[in-house]
């Protein structure tokens, strides 16, 4: 019998060698192996197999692993900081020393503006309490600069109503838009705009974000059209100008926009030079042209005086 039982069991091992752990612990239990001990081992190693399974697939093991490998290419940028310290002074060298008018009309684009208004509003969106915003989107589109006589800026909305049964489909776009003047006045020497300079345009931006962020709540609220100018909207534009003079968009080009006044101020003198040396060689009974000149020297003297004004507050921000 106990050849039998040998014979039987090479023959069912040899089979079996590379079958899962079910089959080896039939063979176990045929061959005389069967104890206590087998069995507690085989159900630790089952338990070991199902913790490392759990640990694979786990979402916070995972996170660690992403954290692991982010340390491993942090440890493998600081060895070559010293070489890259070398390349970033070798590129810095390449950069645009003077901060002209042609580098100061690329932020006047239309995706630094976009950028900016997108960022403050999300920023104060996600202070406010978020039932205020029901059917305002996450990102407002930017217009650009427009041409206008009447407004400095405006926000536009685009609203879509739908109801079905007893249920509603609202959707919303807003739209900010800027006027076309400031750009003129940020970014030319020769325009003279006063009311629409840099200070001005920072006011005009947190107005109009300011009511992108109060629509929804002043619609509903039913003000009927009259929510545009209320006690909330004024503080919030105090608040929101506040923090977008201290946002990194605006910080980068803040010295651009001092450069480019004190480039302004100088131009105005010299213009005013130019005035009143061609009011000296005017004669004595050329009197509407000394007038028109000396009309001119006045304008260009006011303007000069904002100019200094405005430099001395953006330097106070």
């Amino acid at each position: 019998m106990s050849e039998i039982k040998n014979s039987f069991f090479e023959t069912k091992y040899y089979w079996c060698k590379n079958c899962d752990e079910t089959i080896k612990l039939l063979l176990y239990l045929f061959d005389g192996f069967y104890n206590s001990e087998n069995i507690s081992k085989l159900n630790q190693q089952e338990e070991a197999r199902e913790r490392k399974f759990k640990a694979e697939h786990n979402e916070n093991c995972k996170k660690n692993k992403i954290i692991d490998n982010i340390s491993e290419i942090s440890n493998l940028i600081e060895q070559k900081l010293t070489e890259f310290r070398i390349k970033k002074a070798e590129l810095e060298r390449t950069f645009l020393e003077r901060k002209d008018i042609v580098n100061l009309e690329k932020y006047f684009g239309h995706n630094f503006f976009w950028i900016l208004i997108n960022s403050v509003y999300s920023h104060f969106r996600k202070q406010l309490n978020s039932e205020i915003f029901p059917y305002t989107p996450n990102c407002i589109v930017f217009s650009g600069f427009k041409e206008s006589d009447r407004n400095r800026g405006w926000v536009s909305w685009d609203i879509f109503r739908c109801r079905v049964n007893n249920n509603y489909l609202i959707k919303q776009v807003l739209s900010l838009s800027l006027n076309k003047k400031f750009k003129t006045e940020s970014t030319d020497l020769t325009s003279q705009i006063s009311e629409y300079n840099f200070l001005q345009l920072m006011k005009t931006l947190s107005h109009e974000i300011s009511h992108c962020l109060l629509s929804d709540f002043y619609r509903i609220y039913g003000y009927n059209g009259e929510y545009s100018h209320r006690l909330e909207h004024e503080r919030l534009i105090a608040i929101i100008e506040e923090y977008l003079w201290k946002t990194e968009e605006i910080k980068l080009i803040v010295p651009l926009i001092i450069d480019f006044i004190k480039e302004k101020i100088e131009y105005v003198k010299e213009n005013i030079w130019h005035l009143e040396e061609e009011e000296k060689q005017l004669a004595t009974e050329e009197i509407v042209s000394k007038k028109n000149k000396r009309e001119k020297i006045k304008e260009n003297l006011k303007y000069l005086a904002h100019l200094q004004i405005d430099l001395e507050k953006i330097k106070e921000k």
